[in-house]
């Protein structure tokens, strides 16, 4: 299971340091999924398929086949070598809008690999809406409903 966010590395060859803890899920070996120029997805090979990275979709969309074909034909199978270090192909890696670091964020079945400025900005209005969620009674009672003991 994947979880956690991490700042990685990318070097000028296009590799990235895969987080130890998720390098060490797996036998290694990873297929990437090129999204968008901010974002990359991995999954571990033995599990992946592009339903994987579907259920994984916020949005809903009505042309199922249409992005199955875009999902297979921008993935491709990657092997970390001993440092822990996954090639991004260079196709992908081209069009990328970051280069040197990202962020790399756990999503249960697959990580994220995310332009680290776009993901932070992101990040910060999410937390801004949890505080906000937090303050109402609804979200008081769901932060009391996590405590498993009263003060």
């Amino acid at each position: 299971m994947y979880l956690g966010e991490f700042t990685c590395k990318i070097d000028s060859k296009g590799r990235i340091f895969v987080p130890a803890q998720f390098k060490n899920m797996t036998n290694g070996n990873f297929v990437i999924t090129f999204i968008d120029k901010d974002t990359l997805v991995f999954a571990d090979c033995e599990s992946w398929s592009a339903d994987i990275i579907l259920s994984n979709l916020t949005q809903p969309f009505d042309r199922k086949e249409l992005i199955l074909k875009y999902i297979k034909l921008n993935s491709r199978i990657v092997e970390c070598d001993s440092q822990g270090r996954a090639v991004i192909p260079s196709v992908f890696f081209k069009q990328l809008s970051f280069s040197e670091e990202c962020t790399v964020c756990g999503d249960v079945n697959v990580f994220w690999v995310l332009n680290k400025e776009k993901f932070a900005a992101e990040k910060s209005a999410l937390m801004g809406e949890v505080s906000e969620f937090l303050k109402t009674e609804e979200g008081d009672n769901f932060y009391k409903s996590l405590i498993p003991f009263k003060y």
